[in-house]
């Protein structure tokens, strides 16, 4: 059964990709998201903001980091999904920063 927790969890994912995507104004372009960067473990609320704008800076959605009820804090990076070598190139240039 979903909570209305999980539901507030999810839109505010949802918002801030999208906040990335009108920032890029990429949303037509591409056919899918390339996540990369998968994490487990918690981050601070800055720490977060950090990730966000170095990956949005560097052509990305940005960061997302969910509690996930039972498996603990995940977190992982966004991106136009526009085939290799893009894809890699943007999830090195994001990572060497963090």
């Amino acid at each position: 059964m979903t909570s209305s927790i999980d539901y507030a969890i999810l839109y505010l994912q949802l918002e801030r990709e999208s906040k990335g995507r009108e920032a890029h104004n990429l949303e037509d372009r591409t056919m899918s998201e390339h996540m990369f960067g998968y994490a487990m473990g918690h981050v601070t609320r800055k720490e977060e903001d950090r990730r966000d704008a170095i990956c949005i800076e560097e052509g990305g959605y940005g960061f997302t980091q969910i509690n996930d009820p039972g498996h603990g804090w995940k977190g992982w990076f966004t991106g136009p999904n526009l085939g290799a070598p893009f894809d890699g190139a943007l999830a090195s240039r994001v990572l060497a920063r963090i």
